[in-house]
C-alpha cells in the first residue's frame, strides 16, 4: 500500500479491522478541510476494530503513512467463518482486539488526566494574572 493512502475514512460503517503487518497507520481527525493527527499504530497493531464490532460509523481517519505499509484485511464474512472453522485462531483474534482496546481505554485514560491538569494549571494561572492589583498609571 502506497503512503498517505486513506484505508477508512470518517463516518464510514466497513465491515472490516486492520492487522497490520508492516509500515504503520496515522489516525486523524477532520474540522473542516483540515486534519489533525491524534496518534498513529505501529506494525503488530490493529486498527478498524471498535467499528467492526460495534457496527457504528468510523469517528477517525485511516491513513497509511509509509510506501509499503502492508494490512491484513480482516472481514465479517472471514471473521464468521474463522469462529466455525478456526475457533482456536478466532478466540486468539478477539482476545487481541480486546487488548488492543483495554490499552486504548487506559491510554486516553492518561492522557485526559494530563490534559484536566493542564488546564486546571493554565486556568490557575490566568486566574492569578486577572487577580492581580493593576498598578495606578503613571502621570
Amino acid at each position: 500500500m502506497g503512503g498517505n493512502v486513506i484505508i477508512s475514512d470518517i463516518g464510514a460503517i466497513n465491515d472490516s479491522f486492520f492487522l497490520i503487518i508492516q509500515g504503520g497507520v496515522h489516525l486523524y481527525q477532520v474540522e473542516g478541510d483540515k486534519e489533525f493527527e491524534v496518534g498513529s499504530v505501529k506494525a503488530g497493531g490493529l486498527v478498524g476494530e471498535m467499528s467492526f464490532f460495534d457496527r457504528k460509523p468510523r469517528t477517525i481517519r485511516l491513513r497509511a503513512y509509509e510506501e509499503g505499509a502492508i494490512l491484513l484485511e480482516i472481514n465479517r464474512q472471514r471473521f464468521n467463518r474463522m469462529r466455525v472453522d478456526e475457533s482456536y485462531i478466532a478466540t486468539n483474534l478477539l482476545e487481541f482486539v480486546i487488548r488492543s482496546l483495554d490499552w486504548l481505554i487506559r491510554n486516553l485514560g492518561e492522557e485526559n488526566a494530563r490534559l484536566y491538569k493542564l488546564v486546571a494549571q493554565s486556568n490557575q494561572a490566568l486566574e492569578a494574572h486577572l487577580t492581580k492589583p493593576t498598578p495606578p498609571p503613571i502621570l
